[in-house]
């Protein structure tokens, strides 16, 4: 009895001693970023022990080791809990985005890799989907990022929260990076981190042309159908050297890491998209989509009606996806006019309406 007595004494201070911790970086793998997300999902509402003086400042911290662990990576409970007030929940992701990038070597960090265990689990795809099939500069190119199945799943075959970056294409293009918005599908249900070159939720920021993502779900495997995670929105002002087309493109770059609340790893496809970009060549002072103009029917099958209100109209050209001039059509300062496109094969097209007051432009659907 005296002997476990002892060994209980010996062994109390090392249960009751510290360990370093930096609030933001949840899984403790030396960096604050968008993967720290997908932790707290996972331990969603455990408890531990509270940490004495917490901050949320970046600097290292003593915590009492907690007993619960995330269940694959054996991640202690108490790097997670970044305001230490020994619950982990919504409060913890504040000091995600204010340490974002933030690095430590302190604190014993290790790659956090949860490993690939849920055989039975389906892969879903992530994917990039462009709203439109093609823009013209100067515009915003808008895209909507899915993750989908095809067709619902069981619960414990889903997957709790992903985790990723994107980049886009600039080779060509002149893109007004400070005005990229990735607005995420903030429903109650999710958590978000967000970062771009403005900010990670309005703190540190990313590299140029990239963002990065993550949204997780409360402990739970809510994503089981198809769910859109975010609305990307990106102003290209121009295409640099001599063309008038362009390809944008939006690429998903790694780490890609989809985890299910038991923190294991599911793969995934992926489908990156991308988009049409033309440049209208004209030295006329008005370049705009108008209202005033009329364009009917559309969708159209082979006679498609012009006109105008209050402008002369002058001529109208019909261009396709590839940027080509396909049809053009002299109007001679009447108010309105027909331009004959049976003749042409089904798809989107632009319309460019040249009037005595600028040049207008619409998209049509040509049909068989």
């Amino acid at each position: 009895m005296k002997h476990l007595i002892y060994s209980l004494l010996f062994l109390l201070p090392g249960l009751l001693s510290g360990q370093l911790m930096y609030p933001g970086d949840a899984n403790n793998d030396g960096i604050a970023n968008h993967l720290d997300l997908l932790p707290i999902g996972v331990a969603f509402n455990q408890f531990g022990n509270p940490r004495p003086g917490a901050s949320q400042n970046w600097f290292a911290q003593t915590f009492i080791p907690w007993t619960y662990q995330l269940p694959e990576t054996g991640v202690n409970g108490g790097y997670l809990d970044a305001n230490g007030d020994a619950l982990i929940d919504t409060l913890d992701i504040e000091a995600i985005a204010l340490n974002y990038e933030m690095m430590q070597d302190s604190a014993g960090p290790e790659p956090w890799e949860p490993p690939f265990n849920c055989i039975e689990c389906p892969p879903p795809v992530l994917r990039i989907e462009f709203e439109e099939p093609f823009i013209v500069v100067p515009d915003t190119a808008f895209a909507v990022i899915v993750l989908d199945y095809g067709v619902p799943i069981p619960t414990e075959l889903g997957a709790m929260g992903i985790a990723f970056g994107i980049e886009y294409e600039v080779d060509t293009l002149l893109i007004d990076d400070t005005q990229t918005q990735v607005i995420p599908n903030d429903t109650p249900e999710r958590m978000f981190i967000v970062a771009t070159n403005q900010g990670a939720t309005a703190f540190r920021s990313v590299a140029p042309f990239r963002a990065q993502l993550a949204a997780a779900h409360f402990g739970n495997n809510g994503f089981i159908f198809k769910d859109t995670l975010a609305r990307v929105g990106i102003i290209i002002e121009d295409i640099q050297r001599d063309t008038t087309t362009a390809e944008f493109s939006i690429r998903f770059e790694e780490p890609i890491v989809l985890i299910n609340d038991l923190e294991q790893r599911i793969g995934l496809n992926r489908e990156t998209g991308s988009i049409k970009v033309l440049k209208i060549d004209s030295s006329s002072p008005s370049l705009a989509a108008d209202p005033f103009l009329r364009l009917w029917p559309n969708p159209v099958t082979d006679r498609l009606w012009i006109a105008v209100a209050d402008a002369p109209l002058e001529e109208v050209r019909l261009i396709d996806l590839t940027g080509k001039l396909r049809l053009t059509q002299q109007l001679n300062g009447s108010t309105e006019g027909t331009l004959e496109v049976g003749q042409l094969p089904a798809g989107m097209y632009l319309v460019e309406v040249r009037t005595g007051n600028g040049i207008l432009l619409q998209k049509i659907v040509l049909q068989d």
